[in-house]
């Protein structure tokens, strides 16, 4: 619960959100990392690994996690100069990044959209439901609601949504939970 509050606190200062990438596999060590170094400086930043809830047929109902952006760390901070200026003295970090400590602002409907969906562990995607509209899907409910131009394809069987999201120039590629139900 206290990522939870992280995140809506970074929403409710109104921080800017930025996107780095780092090797894929090595995000949790990497946003550990960060969060070592932050509070090390003393800097007022948070740092989450997004993920999606997916409930898929043959698995119980809770779902499982799935890294939304894998090979990303997301970070919302008021002074991005600071916090990467006490980054770079962590050599382990930029190993782990795989190249010099770098950040992407986020645009800000993606930003928003991150400060809206952030659930249970602070950034994680729930499932969304919605249903087909004569080809076009229209959600009713979850992350996804009035965000079905994001949606590229579906499918049904597995209960996804292949989306894009704009991210370091250009769109990136990912999977959130739809449950498509009969209107």
């Amino acid at each position: 619960m206290a990522a939870v509050s992280r995140v809506r606190d970074a929403a409710a200062q109104r921080r800017a959100w930025f996107a780095m990438r780092v090797q894929e596999g090595t995000e949790a060590e990497v946003c550990a990392f960060m969060r070592a170094a932050i509070a090390d400086a003393g800097i007022e930043a948070v740092c989450v690994v997004p993920h999606s809830l997916i409930t898929r047929p043959g698995t119980c109902e809770a779902g499982s996690l799935h890294e939304l952006l894998p090979g990303c760390v997301l970070v919302a901070t008021d002074d991005i100069e600071q916090m990467r200026a006490a980054l770079v003295r962590t050599s382990a970090l930029r190993r782990l990044s795989g190249r010099r400590v770098a950040f992407v602002p986020l645009a800000d409907d993606v930003a928003e959209w991150v400060e809206s969906c952030a659930q249970v562990d602070g950034c994680t995607f729930g499932m969304s439901e919605g249903y087909d509209e004569q080809g076009k899907v229209v959600v009713v409910s979850g992350p996804l609601k009035g965000r079905e131009s994001m949606i590229r394809k579906t499918n049904h069987r597995k209960k996804l949504a292949y989306i894009r999201i704009p991210l370091f120039g250009e769109m990136v590629e990912a999977e959130l939970g739809l449950r498509l139900v009969r209107k």
